[in-house]
């Protein structure tokens, strides 16, 4: 079952804290649970994702459901999308919360 919870650095006296995915979190691709998996993008740039790409979510498929997907979207320095696709939680680890 999917996670919505992702390690974040130790706390004070070492507690590592846990973090839940939220939209517009920048997430990184942890895993491919499915490598072909369907996506979309801009011509002349898209491409599937892969391990340690880092994106945002832009949106929580369920909010109140751990094991429902989130859609994510990778940008590219001119802002063309390279991939947009579902994901599960626990293919992905908190970089930034903004």
């Amino acid at each position: 079952m999917a996670s919505r919870a992702t390690r974040l650095n130790p706390g004070p006296l070492g507690v590592e804290r846990m973090a839940i995915l939220r939209e517009y979190d920048v997430v990184r691709v942890v895993r491919l649970v499915k490598p072909d998996r369907t996506y979309n993008g801009t011509e002349r740039v898209m491409r599937a994702p892969r391990i340690g790409d880092v994106a945002t979510i832009c949106h929580e498929n369920k909010p109140d459901d751990p094991s429902a997907s989130v859609v994510v979207e990778m940008v590219d320095n001119d802002g063309m999308t390279i991939w947009l696709a579902d994901f599960g939680r626990d293919e992905l680890e908190l970089v930034r919360r903004p």
